[in-house]
């Protein structure tokens, strides 16, 4: 018998951190854990309350975001799945109630930039605040119209950024200013790129609500009051100082304040850095992004300390073909395990993986006959081969027959075959093991109470007359 592992227990992620990862607000997040979303459907985020607030994990986030994805259902009257409030208000307070390509803000509404029809599906990330002129409603549901797609991606992507960026504000002051920084200057390249003109009024709008913001950061650190011997202190009042000077001139409606202020916020943010003994991230170059992630070296923070630069080796970052499928995508006809299909890695990834583990060894359990006991092979189910990791956790004392404990191997229960082993006597022992007991309690039956009458006469259709029925039946009614 193999020993089993121990796994090492899985990081918690604060609210805060678990929204970043989710890419949404900490109040949608929040609400997922206490309301199910989709039409008559009872699943839930979960999560782990105590005294310190709510805790998640990467598998429990990505599972959730996976279900959010997959399609939602609708009722019987309707044409479409109805759209949840809390995720209307989500889109609509992530673009400041303001339509992000035209600037208009009177009215909106939560509209899907891929068709409903094609992704049955309202997860927040194809959702985007528009107003009348950019979007149609077709069978009550909001579509975006008048608006090219890689438009409203642009769009989207940058109010998603713009909303985890402020989120992040409850780290540092300075990686506040830095933070806001970035984001207004990613507004300006985009207000200067003619293929997003069509969206020039909303990021503008977007832009203003940023500079303002940044505006009162930098005022808040360059007045707060610091000790003259904290060096560090001293650099980012220094640095706030002409980041507020420069905003204060700079203007989403003159371009070139916008220019000016773009050289004077990266001469200061260069000062300061330098000041403060970082550099820029060698592998994002200080943006803090590295392919549409938080960047892994600086952690979305852009910068990292002078002394930490030489330990970076921008080989591991580079991409190289997957080692388990050779960059092919696919392995023995289905998507990779290694790479999920993509063909290529980082080959810090790449380097990480065992690809012995993706070869094919018999099956411990049926010793590569395809067959156990006469039936096919529970585990391989007589394909006779398996990949070598997942026979590595195999226990084969989980294969061997047991003695049912409902029907203490009779193989009958209460005059019937018994429900737990079918009248076989004997189970599996992982079976055994996986099966809730009391599920198989007897409890007086809840559609007649007991009686074993119904209501206008003859047996009750529930318990048949029996007066009782399995636990698990009950709960399920």
């Amino acid at each position: 018998m193999k020993p089993s592992k121990s796994a090492p227990k899985a990081p918690r992620l604060s609210e805060i951190e678990g929204a970043i990862h989710l890419r949404m607000s900490p109040s949608l997040l929040a609400h997922f854990t206490k309301h199910a979303v989709k039409y008559q459907e009872d699943v839930k985020l979960r999560c782990v309350e105590d005294e310190g607030g709510r805790w998640y994990t990467t598998k429990d986030l990505d599972a959730f975001d996976n279900y959010l994805r997959a399609p939602w259902p609708k009722s019987p009257k309707a044409q479409r799945p109805k759209l949840p409030d809390k995720i209307r208000k989500e889109i609509m307070l992530e673009a400041a109630a303001v339509c992000p390509i035209c600037g208009f803000e009177s009215a909106g509404e939560a509209a899907h930039i891929e068709a409903v029809s094609a992704s049955k599906s309202h997860h927040p990330e194809n959702l985007l605040w528009l107003c009348p002129n950019h979007h149609t409603v077709i069978d009550d549901v909001a579509q975006m119209s008048n608006v090219k797609i890689p438009v409203a991606q642009a769009v989207k992507e940058l109010l998603v950024e713009r909303k985890l960026r402020l989120l992040r504000h409850e780290f540092a002051l300075d990686k506040s200013i830095l933070d806001l920084i970035r984001l207004v200057e990613k507004a300006s390249d985009m207000l200067a790129n003619a293929g997003l003109k069509d969206a020039h009024g909303g990021i503008e709008a977007v832009a203003a609500i940023d500079l303002k913001g940044l505006s009162k950061a930098a005022k808040a650190a360059s007045r707060a009051k610091i000790s003259k011997t904290d060096a560090d202190a001293v650099s980012l009042q220094a640095f706030a100082k002409k980041i507020s000077t420069s905003t204060a001139k700079a203007s989403v409606k003159k371009p070139s304040s916008l220019v000016s202020w773009k050289e004077e916020a990266e001469q200061a943010r260069s000062e300061y850095l330098k000041a403060t003994g970082k550099v820029d991230c060698p592998l994002c170059h200080g943006s803090g992004h590295h392919d549409s992630i938080d960047c892994p070296v600086c952690q979305g923070e852009g910068s990292i300390r002078e002394e930490d630069e030489e330990k970076v080796d921008l080989a591991d970052f580079e991409m190289v073909d997957c080692p388990v499928c050779d960059g092919a995508g696919t392995l023995r006809g289905d998507l990779c395990p290694g790479c999920g299909g993509d063909a290529r890695m980082e080959r810090r990834f790449a380097g990480s993986i065992d690809v012995s583990a993706y070869g094919l060894v018999d099956c411990p359990v049926c010793d590569g006959s395809g067959s156990r006991d006469g039936d096919q092979c529970p585990f391989c189910r007589g394909e006779r081969q398996i990949e070598s990791r997942h026979a590595a956790d195999i226990d084969l004392a989980d294969y061997d027959d047991v003695k049912c404990r409902l029907c203490n191997g009779s193989g009958q229960y209460e005059g019937f075959d018994c429900p737990a082993c079918a009248g076989e006597c004997r189970i599996p022992k992982g079976m055994s093991d996986r099966i809730d007991w009391s599920d198989f309690d007897l409890v007086k039956c809840p559609e007649c109470k007991g009686t074993g009458a119904s209501e206008y006469g003859g047996d009750c259709r529930f318990c048949g007359g029996h007066r009782k029925v399995f636990r698990r039946d009950a709960d399920a009614r």
